[in-house]
């Protein structure tokens, strides 16, 4: 019959991370004597939380080794989406590539690369992002409708692969913003993920293999 705020806090210690979670409220008076029970009541769901971030965390396997690679430009056939990243699913992907994939028709033969999506945009207050989910291809068809025509960063980048579903990027991304910071590296251009595995012929995610490009100057 109130509010509270919760709060996290981490901790650097040897070999790890403390976590404590915990949160911060007021009670009436007359209603104090029931935070004598607090704890007890739900300590456990408290530690539970606990013991199944430190789970996830050490399950994850390590982010593959990040190196310095130089990218040649591909000419691509690619649909452009502002949305939330609500709208961010595999139907969307799904429909961008058969649109894509429809109008090349019998030009998909000249792929010159794997499917890709290209990052202009990620917000993490606004959770939005802009992108482009693109085709490599080497037709000479032009732009039409909503199927444009555009090359992909050319140049210096660096270079990081994901093995799983291709909605669980993120700690690679992170790994690489990480990088960049640690080695003082500008970003040159919008993020590639290239998604090298067919997931309609692989069912197995853990095969699923996704090659990440941070353009460099």
């Amino acid at each position: 019959m109130g509010s509270t705020t919760s709060y996290w806090t981490f901790e650097a210690k040897d070999g790890g991370t403390e976590v404590t979670w915990g949160f911060i409220g007021e009670m009436p008076f007359f209603m104090r004597w029931a935070s004598l029970g607090m704890e007890k009541a739900i300590g456990p769901d408290f530690e539970t939380g606990l013991n199944n971030l430190k789970e996830i965390l050490e399950s994850r396997k390590p982010v593959t080794a990040i190196a310095e690679v130089m990218l040649e430009s591909f000419k691509i056939y690619y649909t452009h989406h502002n949305i939330g990243w609500d709208e961010i699913t595999s139907a969307l992907y799904g429909n961008s590539y058969s649109k894509i994939a429809a109008y090349l028709a019998e030009d998909m033969a000249k792929m010159s690369w794997k499917p890709m999506s290209i990052i202009h945009v990620w917000d993490e207050v606004e959770q939005k992002t802009e992108i482009d989910i693109a085709m490599p291809c080497a037709s000479s068809k032009p732009a039409s409708g909503e199927i444009l025509v555009g090359q992909t960063y050319a140049g210096k980048a660096l270079k990081a692969i994901h093995m799983g579903n291709y909605s669980e990027t993120g700690p690679v991304h992170f790994a690489l913003e990480d990088y960049m910071i640690a080695n003082q590296l500008e970003a040159n251009g919008p993020v590639m993920e290239v998604y090298i595995t067919d997931s309609s012929q692989e069912p197995d995610t853990s095969k699923w293999v996704t090659e990440i490009y941070y353009p460099i100057k």
